[in-house]
């Protein structure tokens, strides 16, 4: 299952960076079921996993993952002081020595993934941009970022919203939350969905945003049909469901 979840989420971060090849955000991905079903993009990171424990249990997530950007060396020692590496050095190199062309540093998405059973994993891919799109290196790279999959273990730790439990408001707008009436569990999952969307959109208003991740055009209208704007849905051209 690690390596499952492992593979759609490295699936759907190379294919969104080949697609927005200038887009640097930080982005907090959930997923429910086997499938990638909703994300959140931010340029500030600590932002962005102050809302992961609102993904979590509104989108009822199995795993959490992040993907990050960032410059990392290749060489043991810094070839400009020839002394080792020191905190911003990589990228200094990248933007002022041409570093990656030297082999020195490379750009590098680092995706870090946390299960509810506190089972975690991190890797980094390689890359570099070349007329314009982005060429992916062969092999992964041990990339350690410490603290943040024990952060993401501790978001999921929480319970999770029952879209059983969603009241069905009615024509009178009457629903109550301890005793209903309820939508059934179908319509539960879709406005608990929409509804966490909807509200983590706003909270990131001006510094990103959230969006639901679907397969195809079909669903895309059947979600903005029930209220979601339809920038707030994302029609993936990769599979999410790895079945």
């Amino acid at each position: 299952m690690i390596e499952t979840i492992a593979d759609i989420v490295r699936t759907y971060a190379k294919g969104r960076k080949e697609r927005l090849v200038a887009d640097t955000t930080h982005l907090l991905v959930a997923v429910r079921d086997g499938r990638l079903v909703a994300a959140l993009s931010c340029d500030d990171l600590s932002a962005l996993l102050r809302f992961a424990d609102t993904a979590a249990a509104g989108y009822g997530a199995d795993s959490l993952a992040v993907v990050i950007e960032g410059v990392f060396p290749m060489v043991e020692e810094n070839p400009v002081t020839e002394r080792p590496w020191e905190r911003g050095e990589a990228e200094k190199l990248w933007l002022e020595h041409d570093g990656a062309a030297m082999g020195w540093v490379s750009e590098v998405a680092i995706t870090t993934i946390a299960f509810r059973d506190g089972s975690t994993r991190v890797e980094g891919w390689p890359f570099h941009v070349h007329d314009d799109s982005v060429v992916w290196g062969e092999v992964p790279m041990s990339i350690p970022v410490s603290g943040l999959a024990e952060l993401l273990v501790a978001r999921l730790d929480g319970p999770i919203m029952d879209p059983a439990r969603v009241p069905d408001p009615g024509d009178s707008f009457a629903g109550d939350p301890e005793n209903g009436p309820f939508y059934d569990s179908e319509f539960g999952r879709v406005a608990l969905d929409i509804g966490c969307t909807r509200i983590l959109g706003n909270q990131l208003r001006g510094h990103g945003e959230a969006f639901l991740v679907v397969d195809s055009d079909q669903q895309a209208d059947h979600l903005i049909s029930e209220g979601l704007p339809n920038w707030q849905v994302e029609v993936c051209a990769t599979p999410m469901r790895k079945d």
